[in-house]
């Protein structure tokens, strides 16, 4: 599955951060935090999928899912927490968030697998959320001095 398409099924999903994800990021992680496990299960699971890549797949599922512990940690116990719910930064998680759950779910209605290009879109998607949450936590660290 190419990017593109990814985007514009995320896009197509999300709608705006209020009506898919919340008015604050306790509200997004919610409606997102199940997404990378069912997504991981189902990938580990699919005999269509060589094992070395669904090993990779399952990887890079669960350093989101991790990832996504992580933020809501800092959400709940650090000064992250006014700057993960600033609204701009609550948008930008729903749409990295909307991205994994339009491709978990274009995964699950498929007949075939392109599992290179499954697994490069996960990889993505990974890099992008660990990109947001480098800047929230430099941002809450500076704040927090």
């Amino acid at each position: 599955m190419a990017q593109g398409n990814v985007e514009d099924k995320a896009l197509e999903a999300s709608g705006s951060s209020e009506a898919h994800g919340g008015r604050s990021f306790s509200e997004a992680y919610g409606h997102f935090w199940l997404v990378p496990l069912s997504f991981m299960s189902k990938v580990w699971h699919d005999k269509r999928i060589g094992l070395p890549i669904r090993a990779g797949i399952a990887y890079h599922l669960g350093a989101i899912a991790g990832i996504n512990e992580m933020l809501l940690d800092a959400d709940t116990f650090s000064p992250a927490e006014g700057i993960l719910n600033k609204p701009e930064n609550v948008e930008q998680y729903t749409g990295i968030m909307s991205k994994l759950k339009a491709l978990y779910e274009d995964y699950i209605n498929r007949e075939k697998v392109y599992a290179i290009d499954l697994a490069e879109d996960i990889e993505g998607i990974l890099v992008d959320l660990l990109e947001f949450s480098r800047r929230v936590m430099r941002e809450s660290k500076h704040e927090g001095c």
